[in-house]
């Protein structure tokens, strides 16, 4: 996928959220009233929260590997993720050789240019099937976006969002009212908003290189 400039990036992700956007607002108007697929709902608009949150930061991933930087260029968090299986020899082992290793690996690194495998894309995002504020926390470490979006809604998705979705999932017998379906609709609907805009405005101020990247956007 070719979305090497900022429009071509922003394009495709209007594209991706309005597929999803038209999918959730169509379940919206199909569960009212019907005591299981408000049940169903439910994990079905949790699907698509996680699944904008890993499409929207693999994609920004690529935006950034096709602009065909030095890894010197840009902030640690790429070069960790390439130097990740050294880190974890060294954690093993206390020889200063293996550790010269690492420092060697990471001095080589910087003059390469960033470039990452499909597997490698899969990998460097992971919701791990469970898009806790934890593992967002984790995503936005590593593609350098520093917010506090989601921070105000860290309770509710925690204990209330991926709770409910978790025992559907598993099959528990569990309530899910009208009321509390609309609210979940809600807050699904401005936090994937809100993340879309931040990716664009992260890929237009390219706070993926270290000189831009020391303040919030």
């Amino acid at each position: 996928m070719n979305v090497r400039t900022v429009d071509d990036f922003e394009d495709a992700l209007d594209r991706e959220w309005s597929w999803r956007k038209q999918e959730m607002i169509a379940l919206k108007l199909s569960v009212q009233g019907n005591p299981m697929m408000l049940r169903a709902g439910i994990a079905l608009l949790c699907a698509h929260f996680e699944g904008f949150l890993k499409y929207g930061s693999r994609l920004y991933v690529i935006h950034i590997s096709q602009q065909h930087l030095k890894y010197a260029d840009l902030i640690d968090s790429f070069s960790a993720f390439v130097l990740r299986k050294k880190f974890n020899e060294c954690r093993e082992s206390d020889k200063i050789s293996v550790h010269m290793r690492l420092l060697q690996a990471y001095f080589d690194l910087l003059n390469k240019s960033f470039k990452l495998t499909n597997a490698d894309r899969e990998v460097v995002i992971n919701t791990r099937s469970n898009p806790s504020t934890k593992v967002i926390k984790e995503i936005l470490s590593t593609i350098g976006i520093k917010t506090d979006i989601f921070d105000t809604k860290a309770n509710y998705i925690d204990s209330s969002l991926l709770a409910n979705r978790n025992k559907v999932v598993h099959g528990e017998k569990i309530q899910i009212r009208w009321d509390d379906f609309v609210e979940t609709f809600q807050i699904i609907m401005k936090l994937v908003e809100d993340y879309k805009g931040l990716l664009i405005e992260a890929a237009h101020k390219k706070i993926y290189l270290k000189i831009n990247n020391s303040n919030p956007i």
